[in-house]
């Protein structure tokens, strides 16, 4: 016969239910606790850009290019003032090099200037450029931005500049990804 009487077993079996309930029951609180106190709402970032809600029709702009305008992905550079200085040079440059980085997607992602002024046409270092009208527009549109608009003509996300050249290699990676998941998803231009 066992030392243990029929309530000792009822008891222990009770604990054990009760440890695995709170066991099971706990994430699930701390869950619920961790979302009331806003301890997730930053984590999870999707897009590293800015989505422009609701998003600019692209069409509202007059495209001046010596090509024809072609459904694709632009990535739109917007310089404010004639006088593009080192850091409108350095974001210029950013555009280009993330276009480049798409690797067998470049030919999928077009560069436009959102501008005031002409852009520069350095054959050797530069490719020509398209030109998106001028930057008196409406408010979303900025200058001091670079924007990324689907082939529909939809501008829908905003990136900020670098702000150096030491901080640009991280931001281009930024726009890059995005780019890369845009294009995946998207069968269009």
């Amino acid at each position: 016969m066992s030392d243990t009487t029929p309530s000792t077993k009822n008891t222990s079996n009770r604990k054990t239910i009760i440890g695995l309930l709170v066991l099971f029951a706990m994430p699930i609180a701390l869950a619920y606790f961790g979302w009331a106190m806003g301890w997730f709402r930053d984590v999870g970032v999707a897009a590293y850009g800015r989505l422009l809600n609701p998003v600019v029709a692209g069409d509202q702009y007059t495209v001046t290019t010596d090509t024809t305008w072609t459904p694709s992905w632009y990535l739109v550079v917007a310089i404010e003032g004639e006088d593009c200085g080192e850091l409108c040079l350095l974001n210029e440059d950013l555009a280009r090099r993330v276009r480049l980085a798409l690797g067998k997607d470049a030919d999928r992602v077009r560069l436009l200037w959102l501008h005031t002024r002409k852009p520069v046409r350095d054959e050797e270092t530069r490719s020509p450029v398209e030109t998106l009208g001028t930057l008196e527009t409406p408010a979303p549109l900025q200058g001091q931005r670079i924007y990324i608009m689907d082939p529909h003509g939809n501008i829908m996300l905003e990136y900020d500049w670098a702000s150096s050249i030491d901080k640009a290699p991280l931001h281009g990676k930024g726009i890059l990804r995005d780019l890369k998941k845009l294009l995946k998803f998207s069968h269009i231009g």
